[in-house]
């Protein structure tokens, strides 16, 4: 939970205006969708980030600043448009499975 906390931290800092939260956008994604059609709810994976939850893991070795991984994040979500909505990303843009 801290890495979402940091990377929640991370977006507000740069006044992206969006948040991040523990759930399953495919689940969520199609009720949205009828009531928001632009909204986009998406799961993002931040990647390794250099945080004390992933030091034992050389979390500080492989992984990148909370800051770095945030602007990832962030441009990532601003390239999705509502129709990846209920997708899972990687901080790159790169699909990935649920």
């Amino acid at each position: 939970m801290d890495n979402l906390l940091d990377l929640h931290r991370q977006l507000q800092a740069l006044g992206s205006g969006m948040t991040v939260f523990a759930g399953t956008p495919a689940q969520v994604s199609p009720e949205l969708a009828s009531s928001k059609p632009h909204a986009v709810l998406a799961g993002v994976h931040s990647g390794t980030v250099s945080t004390a939850l992933s030091k034992p893991f050389k979390g500080g070795q492989i992984g990148r600043p909370p800051q770095q991984a945030a602007r990832d994040v962030l441009q990532t979500l601003n390239a999705l448009q509502p129709a990846n909505s209920g997708c899972f990303v990687a901080y790159d843009g790169q699909p990935l499975p649920w």
